[in-house]
């Protein structure tokens, strides 16, 4: 994934005699830049025309072309990041000469260039960021064309006299043939989702943040269908913010249903997932969950690093209070609270009881046994006389955790995450929610882990 580019498309052509390397050949020498990061473009292709192999250039961005018979030619650049950024980075045709050499310069270009040439008209100093990307089959690496996108973020207004006004935006865009697309006009401060619907099969729900930037690229990755098993191999490492490996923390990949712990090593490994892009999140009881989007193949594995970050509180409480309502709004958990049924807390709730443990938020709770076993904590609903055995089920972030053993969720779900959290006896458990048809005690936990990307 291209966090950020930029294309100030610069190919220019210039020659100089070389000392004489033979009475019958020329060459092409060059060197392609990244304007951005001012680094070299180091693995992409050179192809020239008339000239039947390719040359790459190297780790600082030089390649040369010999052996040319004299003549006319034209050099084109191809690299991963020109194909997401949708350009074409190529010179005009030039002539080279016996005993001479063609000097070629490309340069990949800056942001502002790339940033006026996707949104020409449409950008103000209020509204002056762009989010662009492509959309791109996972299976054959295919671009899709008419995929919709859509970007949600939420825009605060605080005042004295009116309090915190929150207003919705929605704005949609499709893909182009190319599977590219870009949404315009962005002020610099957005921080939402962005979904892509390709013919009904959907992506995840993926954190974008600008955070001041002009430019947020994000590519998706979206099958033709969703498929409960594929070919995917997702392996990594969590660390700790000083770079120690962190052994049983827990990894999740929800659109996939699979969870693991890591290893003594901080090590974890998944095999048979489906393609696409998903969200991966780690949780540790020590520190703040951290979530980032992988794109997942069956071409090739995935390896990622998650580092956890010492905590920071970077927004106002106010503003921090209306993002946490405004998400347990698109979560349906408001909505609940006001139908009636079961029991809720708030963020405010778990402040004022400031609980070591999640599982500490349940002592005291009519018709829920908080119990120590080996291992730690298990949560007990009310038994029916003559009924089945209790069952307790729970969610994350609308994650069936499925089998969860004792102190689990203490261990896994840190308190200071926690922005909701809804306790359904069996009878109580809205429809969405019911695991098995006679229903078991259910606990629901939202965090605010979207908010925390590593990205």
């Amino acid at each position: 994934m291209i966090r950020r580019a930029g294309v100030a498309l610069c190919a220019c052509a210039a020659f100089s005699s070389v000392g004489a390397q033979s009475a019958r050949f020329a060459k092409i020498v060059g060197v392609v830049a990244d304007s951005v990061s001012g680094a070299p473009l180091q693995g992409a292709e050179i192809l020239t025309s008339g000239v039947a192999n390719s040359v790459k250039t190297d780790s600082l961005g030089r390649f040369t072309i010999d052996s040319l018979a004299p003549g006319t030619y034209q050099v084109a650049v191809y690299h991963p990041l020109l194909e997401s950024l949708d350009i074409t980075l190529a010179t005009q045709p030039f002539s080279v000469g016996r005993d001479s050499a063609g000097v070629v310069n490309l340069a990949v270009p800056s942001i502002p260039t790339l940033v006026r040439r996707y949104c020409a008209g449409s950008l103000s100093s209020q509204e002056p960021s762009v989010i662009a990307g492509r959309v791109i089959d996972p299976d054959n690496s295919q671009p899709i064309s008419g995929a919709k996108v859509s970007l949600s973020w939420q825009e605060l207004f605080i005042s004295k006299t009116t309090g915190v006004v929150r207003t919705p935006h929605e704005l949609h865009v499709e893909t182009s043939s190319s599977g590219f697309f870009k949404i315009c006009g962005l002020p610099s401060d957005v921080s939402g989702t962005l979904q892509v619907n390709r013919g009904g099969v959907l992506s995840p729900e993926i954190p974008v943040s600008i955070n001041g930037a002009l430019l947020d690229f994000q590519n998706v990755y979206v099958p033709e269908k969703i498929e409960a098993h594929g070919d995917g191999v997702v392996t990594g490492h969590v660390l700790s913010p000083e770079g120690k490996t962190i052994a049983g923390a827990r990894v999740e990949i929800p659109m996939s249903n699979a969870s693991t712990v890591t290893r003594e090593d901080g090590s974890f490994r998944f095999v048979g997932l489906p393609s696409g892009t998903q969200m991966l999140i780690v949780r540790s009881i020590s520190y703040t969950t951290v979530s980032q989007p992988i794109d997942i193949s069956p071409r090739e594995p995935v390896d990622v690093t998650i580092k956890f970050s010492e905590k920071v509180a970077v927004l106002d409480t106010v503003i921090v209070t209306a993002q946490r309502d405004y998400a347990l709004e698109k979560v349906g958990f408001t909505s609940r609270k006001k139908g009636g049924g079961g029991h809720f807390f708030t963020r405010e709730d778990l402040d004022r009881r400031r609980p070591h443990y999640i599982s500490d938020m349940l002592r005291g709770l009519p018709s829920v046994t908080v119990v120590s076993r080996p291992g730690g904590t298990v949560l007990v609903g009310r038994r029916v006389l003559g009924g089945p055995p209790p069952c307790t089920t729970i969610w994350v972030d609308g994650f069936d955790w499925g089998s969860v053993m004792p102190g689990d969720l203490d261990a896994f779900v840190n308190p200071d995450d926690v922005i909701g959290m809804e306790v359904y006896q069996a009878a109580e458990v809205p429809s969405r929610l019911r695991k098995f048809e006679r229903g078991c005690l259910t606990i629901v936990l939202w965090t605010d882990f979207r908010g925390k990307s590593t990205k």
